[in-house]
C-alpha cells in the first residue's frame, strides 16, 4: 500500500515584444516549490495480517529559472531563433524505514544547475512550403534511493541501487519540411530526427518489489516521421502518419545489466496509422458520419535489463464506425479490433513477480457495440 500527498506552488511571468517587428523576443521567469509526502507499507495477509515493512518519506523540490527567446527575420523568408533557459534545482529527501522494530533513517540534499539552449532556422519558400531545423535540450534532476529492507546496501553494483542517482540530459536534433498542396487540401510534414540521451534514469525493482531509480547508460534514437492530411472531397478526410526509428543503447552502464543491441524500452522501430472519415448532412441538423482506423504498433521491450526479454507490440489494431449525429444526440454502431488481433500490448503485471513471471496485457477481442448519447 502506498499513499501520497503532493503539494505544489508554481509561478511564472513572461513578457513578449510586439509581434509585427523584424526582431521578436520574450523573457520570463519561473519558480516552483513542491513537497511530496509518501507512506509505503508491505504487509502479510496470511496466516494473519502483519506489517512487515514501512517507509515514511518526504521529498522537497525547489526550482527557479529564467528564460528568453529571440526570433530575427534575416530575410523576408528566413528566420533565426535563439533561446535558452537557465535553471537551478534544490532537492531534499528525508526517509525513515522501519522493519522488525529496526529503523533506518536517511537525510540527503542535492543541487543541480544548468543551461538548456534552443537554436532553430525557419525558411518559408512560399505560401505552400516551409523548411525548418532545430536543436533543443532537456534536463531532468537527480534524486535519492531510500527504499529496501533495513539491511539493503546502496553500493550501485549490478542489481543494487546507488544511494544517489544523477541527472539525465536529452539533446534533440530535427530537420523537416511542411507543405500545403492543392489549394490547402493536402497538408504534409516530413521530419528527420536524432535524439541523444545521456545518463538515462530508469525505475527498477528490488526482489522485494520495492522500486529504485538507476542511471542505465546513454542512448540514441534516429529516424523519420511522415504525416499527411488529405481533404479528398467536401465530405471525405484521410489522415495518415508513420514513424521509422532506430533506438539503441550507445553506452551501457557498467553498474546495470543493459545491453547495446537491445533497443529502448517501449520504443518500437516502426509504427503507422491510417484514419478515414466521411461526413455528410442527412436531414435538418442530422449528419451521417462513417469512419475507419487501422494502426500498426511495432515490437519493443519492457525494460532496459538485458536478461529480461519481455516483448510487447507487433500488432495491428483498428476500428470501424457509423453514426448519426445531431445537436443534442448521437447514435453510433462500431466494431473494435475488426481483425480480432491477438497481441501483447504491455508486458508488465506487478513488481512483485517481475523477475520470474511474464505478464500479458492483450488487446480487447473483436467487439461490436452501439453507443447512444444525449446532450441536453
Amino acid at each position: 500500500d502506498e499513499g501520497k500527498d503532493i503539494g505544489l506552488l508554481v509561478g511564472e511571468a513572461t513578457y513578449l515584444s510586439p509581434r509585427a517587428a523584424r526582431l521578436r523576443w520574450l523573457v520570463g521567469g519561473f519558480v516552483s516549490t513542491g513537497t511530496t509526502d509518501a507512506v509505503t507499507t508491505l504487509a502479510t495477509l496470511r496466516p494473519f495480517q502483519l506489517q512487515a515493512y514501512r517507509e515514511v518519506r518526504r521529498d522537497d523540490l525547489d526550482e527557479a529559472a529564467v528564460f528568453g527567446e529571440a526570433a530575427y527575420d534575416l530575410t523576408p523568408r528566413l528566420t533565426a531563433i535563439v533561446g535558452a533557459r537557465l535553471y537551478g534545482f534544490r532537492y531534499r529527501t528525508v526517509s525513515e524505514v522501519e522493519q522488525s522494530d529496526v529503523i533506518r533513517p536517511f537525510d540527503g540534499t542535492g543541487r543541480t544547475t544548468g543551461l538548456s539552449p534552443k537554436l532553430a532556422l525557419a525558411y518559408r519558400a512560399d505560401d505552400r512550403f516551409n523548411l525548418y531545423a532545430q536543436i533543443t535540450q532537456g534536463h531532468r534532476t537527480g534524486g535519492f534511493n531510500t527504499a529496501g529492507p533495513v539491511n539493503q546496501v546502496f553500493t550501485g553494483a549490478v542489481g543494487q541501487p546507488a544511494r544517489e542517482y544523477t541527472p539525465d540530459t536529452l539533446w534533440n536534433y530535427e530537420v523537416g519540411a511542411k507543405a500545403r498542396l492543392w489549394a490547402g487540401r493536402v497538408q504534409a510534414r516530413v521530419a528527420l530526427f536524432m535524439a541523444r540521451w545521456k545518463d538515462i534514469q530508469s525505475d527498477q525493482f528490488l526482489p522485494s518489489g520495492l522500486a529504485y531509480a538507476v542511471n542505465v547508460g546513454d542512448a540514441a534514437n534516429k529516424g523519420i516521421e511522415l504525416e499527411a492530411n488529405w481533404q479528398a472531397t467536401e465530405h471525405l478526410v484521410v489522415r495518415a502518419n508513420a514513424l521509422l526509428a532506430d533506438p539503441e543503447i550507445t553506452r551501457p552502464s557498467p553498474s546495470f545489466n543493459s545491453r547495446g543491441d537491445a533497443g529502448l524500452p517501449g520504443v518500437p522501430a516502426a509504427s503507422a496509422n491510417l484514419n478515414i472519415q466521411w461526413r455528410r448532412p442527412l436531414w435538418r441538423d442530422i449528419e451521417v458520419v462513417a469512419g475507419g482506423n487501422v494502426a500498426y504498433v511495432g515490437s519493443s521491450r519492457l525494460t532496459f535489463d538485458a536478461r529480461r526479454r519481455y516483448r510487447m507490440g507487433d500488432y495491428v489494431d483498428g476500428r470501424i464506425s457509423a453514426a448519426l449525429e445531431a445537436e443534442h444526440w448521437s447514435a453510433m454502431a462500431f466494431v473494435d479490433n475488426p481483425f480480432d488481433s491477438e497481441a501483447n500490448t504491455f508486458s508488465f503485471g506487478d513488481p512483485f513477480r517481475l523477475p520470474e513471471a511474464l505478464a500479458t496485457t492483450p488487446l480487447r477481442p473483436r467487439t461490436v457495440g452501439l453507443t447512444l448519447r444525449w446532450r441536453p
